[in-house]
Protein backbone atom coordinates (compact mmCIF):
# COMPACT_ATOMS: atom_id res chain seq x y z
CA UNK A 1 0.00 0.00 0.00
CA UNK A 2 1.57 3.33 -0.98
CA UNK A 3 2.26 5.81 1.78
CA UNK A 4 1.03 9.32 1.06
CA UNK A 5 3.20 12.26 2.03
CA UNK A 6 2.29 14.03 5.23
CA UNK A 7 -0.22 16.80 4.53
CA UNK A 8 0.03 19.49 7.15
CA UNK A 9 -1.34 22.30 5.03
CA UNK A 10 -3.61 24.76 6.76
CA UNK A 11 -7.23 23.87 6.34
CA UNK A 12 -10.30 25.88 7.18
CA UNK A 13 -11.82 22.74 8.71
CA UNK A 14 -9.69 21.36 11.59
CA UNK A 15 -11.62 18.05 11.41
CA UNK A 16 -10.54 17.53 7.81
CA UNK A 17 -6.91 18.06 8.80
CA UNK A 18 -7.22 15.65 11.73
CA UNK A 19 -8.87 13.10 9.44
CA UNK A 20 -5.97 13.37 6.96
CA UNK A 21 -3.48 12.88 9.79
CA UNK A 22 -5.36 9.79 11.04
CA UNK A 23 -5.53 8.36 7.52
CA UNK A 24 -1.77 8.81 7.20
CA UNK A 25 -1.14 7.01 10.52
CA UNK A 26 -3.35 4.11 9.43
CA UNK A 27 -1.48 3.86 6.13
CA UNK A 28 1.87 3.85 7.94
CA UNK A 29 0.69 1.12 10.30
CA UNK A 30 -0.60 -1.03 7.43
CA UNK A 31 2.68 -0.57 5.54
CA UNK A 32 4.69 -1.58 8.63
CA UNK A 33 2.56 -4.68 9.15
CA UNK A 34 2.88 -5.62 5.49
CA UNK A 35 6.68 -5.16 5.60
CA UNK A 36 7.13 -7.33 8.70
CA UNK A 37 4.72 -10.10 7.77
CA UNK A 38 6.76 -13.18 7.04
CA UNK A 39 5.22 -16.14 5.28
CA UNK A 40 4.30 -19.02 7.55
CA UNK A 41 6.42 -22.06 6.83
CA UNK A 42 5.05 -25.46 7.73
CA UNK A 43 7.50 -27.73 9.55
CA UNK A 44 9.18 -30.21 7.24
CA UNK A 45 9.06 -33.04 9.76
CA UNK A 46 6.56 -33.67 12.51
CA UNK A 47 7.97 -35.63 15.43
CA UNK A 48 5.85 -38.18 17.21
CA UNK A 49 6.49 -39.36 20.73
CA UNK A 50 6.11 -42.89 22.00
CA UNK A 51 3.86 -43.43 24.96
CA UNK A 52 5.55 -44.75 28.05
CA UNK A 53 4.39 -46.14 31.35
CA UNK A 54 5.56 -45.20 34.78
CA UNK A 55 6.52 -48.04 37.09
CA UNK A 56 3.94 -48.98 39.69
CA UNK A 57 5.46 -47.41 42.78
CA UNK A 58 2.70 -48.66 45.09
CA UNK A 59 3.59 -52.29 44.28
CA UNK A 60 7.08 -51.63 45.65
CA UNK A 61 5.64 -50.38 48.95
CA UNK A 62 6.58 -46.82 48.07
CA UNK A 63 3.25 -45.39 49.19
CA UNK A 64 3.76 -46.97 52.61
CA UNK A 65 7.15 -45.31 53.14
CA UNK A 66 7.36 -41.95 54.77
CA UNK A 67 10.22 -39.70 53.82
CA UNK A 68 11.56 -37.81 56.79
CA UNK A 69 12.78 -34.27 56.16
CA UNK A 70 16.43 -33.67 56.92
CA UNK A 71 17.23 -32.33 60.35
CA UNK A 72 17.59 -28.61 59.97
CA UNK A 73 16.92 -25.70 62.23
CA UNK A 74 14.49 -22.97 61.26
CA UNK A 75 13.76 -19.72 63.05
CA UNK A 76 10.16 -19.49 64.26
CA UNK A 77 8.81 -16.02 64.91
CA UNK A 78 5.42 -15.10 66.32
CA UNK A 79 4.01 -11.69 65.45
CA UNK A 80 1.01 -10.64 67.48
CA UNK A 81 0.91 -6.98 66.62
CA UNK A 82 2.62 -4.09 64.90
CA UNK A 83 2.68 -0.33 65.17
CA UNK A 84 4.32 2.59 63.37
CA UNK A 85 5.93 5.42 65.28
CA UNK A 86 7.90 8.48 64.31
CA UNK A 87 11.66 8.45 64.72
CA UNK A 88 11.31 11.05 67.46
CA UNK A 89 8.89 8.81 69.36
CA UNK A 90 11.14 5.77 68.93
CA UNK A 91 14.12 7.72 70.30
CA UNK A 92 12.08 8.91 73.28
CA UNK A 93 11.13 5.36 74.39
CA UNK A 94 12.43 4.41 77.79
CA UNK A 95 11.75 2.14 80.74
CA UNK A 96 8.02 2.04 81.40
CA UNK A 97 7.04 3.30 77.92
CA UNK A 98 3.93 1.67 76.46
CA UNK A 99 3.26 0.99 72.78
CA UNK A 100 -0.24 0.11 71.61
CA UNK A 101 -0.25 -2.49 68.82
CA UNK A 102 -2.67 -2.66 65.91
CA UNK A 103 -4.22 -6.02 66.87
CA UNK A 104 -6.72 -6.78 69.59
CA UNK A 105 -5.74 -9.30 72.25
CA UNK A 106 -8.32 -11.71 70.79
CA UNK A 107 -6.80 -11.57 67.25
CA UNK A 108 -4.73 -14.47 65.99
CA UNK A 109 -0.97 -14.09 65.87
CA UNK A 110 1.04 -14.89 62.74
CA UNK A 111 3.65 -17.67 62.96
CA UNK A 112 6.59 -17.41 60.56
CA UNK A 113 9.24 -20.05 59.76
CA UNK A 114 12.36 -18.48 58.28
CA UNK A 115 10.35 -15.43 57.27
CA UNK A 116 7.48 -17.35 55.60
CA UNK A 117 3.98 -17.29 57.07
CA UNK A 118 3.04 -20.87 57.96
CA UNK A 119 0.25 -20.61 60.54
CA UNK A 120 -1.93 -18.43 62.75
CA UNK A 121 -2.74 -19.07 66.37
CA UNK A 122 -3.86 -17.85 69.77
CA UNK A 123 -1.30 -16.18 72.02
CA UNK A 124 -1.02 -17.94 75.37
CA UNK A 125 0.94 -17.31 78.55
CA UNK A 126 2.25 -20.55 80.06
CA UNK A 127 3.93 -19.95 83.40
CA UNK A 128 6.01 -16.88 82.52
CA UNK A 129 6.51 -17.61 78.81
CA UNK A 130 4.56 -16.75 75.69
CA UNK A 131 3.23 -19.64 73.60
CA UNK A 132 1.00 -20.06 70.56
CA UNK A 133 -1.81 -22.54 70.02
CA UNK A 134 -2.08 -23.25 66.27
CA UNK A 135 -5.60 -22.51 65.05
CA UNK A 136 -5.07 -22.14 61.31
CA UNK A 137 -2.30 -23.97 59.44
CA UNK A 138 -1.60 -22.75 55.92
CA UNK A 139 -1.61 -25.52 53.34
CA UNK A 140 1.86 -26.50 52.05
CA UNK A 141 1.37 -24.77 48.67
CA UNK A 142 0.52 -21.47 50.37
CA UNK A 143 3.44 -21.90 52.78
CA UNK A 144 5.90 -22.27 49.91
CA UNK A 145 4.36 -19.36 47.96
CA UNK A 146 4.36 -17.02 50.97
Amino acid sequence: MPVTPYDDSPSPDPRARTRRQLDRLVEQAEAAIEATSAPVVAPSKVETFKAFELPDLAADGFSERRVEPPLAEVELRMVFGRTRVTLEMALSLGDGSTLVLDQASSDLADLYADGKLIARGEVLLIEDRYAVRIVELLNPVDRVAA
